[in-house]
């Protein structure tokens, strides 16, 4: 709950044996994992154990997140941590994208936050509310409905430069898409197949 205790040797150790007991027993989410043996103490749980840390460092600690990624079998995974464990981003591409594109692409999902990898991630409801408050904005300035329709599909445009990873300004070369440099990097094929971006405190009901 506090940089200080985020720091503390002690809690840093024990994040990281959670991390490595999921990795190796295959966890999938935080219920799985907190009624697992804990690997430093088989005769407690995970979650029984992590009552035990509480008790000794004297904050809060909760398991809030887990998400396991693995790589397709053509694929390949990059990863990036910000900050001291503040931002950590895991991302896999596919199509040829070297280790060094997809590092760099690793950064930019940290910096730039996008909420999807391509357009068609994005729902049919999402984009309709979307259009919907792009049209009102319009047509409440008095635009004429034809004008209202045109500014809606520039929006439109806007919110998938924003929202979209693929779309967006890469973080490095503002000039270019994040799709334009990985087929300049690493080929045509090149892309990215998923993303996860794990911030703290994000998941914990803060």
């Amino acid at each position: 709950e506090t940089d200080f205790v985020a720091r503390n040797p002690d809690f840093v150790a024990f994040a990281e044996e959670l991390a490595a007991q999921a990795l190796s027993s295959g966890a999938t989410g935080v219920d799985e994992l907190n009624t697992q043996a804990y690997s430093g103490d088989a005769a407690h749980t995970v979650e029984e154990a992590i009552s035990q840390k509480v008790a000794t460092i004297g904050e809060n600690i909760v398991l809030s997140r887990l998400e396991r990624v693995e790589a397709g079998a053509e694929n390949r995974l990059n990863s990036y941590i910000h900050g001291g464990g503040k931002i950590g981003v895991v991302v896999e591409g596919a199509g040829g994208v070297t280790s060094e594109a997809l590092h760099d692409v690793a950064l930019h999902v940290a910096a730039a936050e996008p909420r999807f990898v391509a357009r068609e991630e994005v729902t049919e409801d999402l984009l309709e509310t979307e259009r919907e408050i792009a049209l009102k904005q319009a047509m409440d300035q008095g635009k004429p409905e034809e004008i209202a329709k045109r500014i809606v599909e520039g929006k439109m445009e806007k919110f998938f430069v924003q929202e979209v990873l693929l779309d967006q300004a890469f973080a490095k070369d503002s000039g270019k898409s994040v799709a334009q440099y990985l087929k300049e990097n690493s080929g045509d094929d090149a892309t990215v197949v998923r993303f996860v971006r794990f911030k703290l405190g994000e998941g914990s009901g803060e």
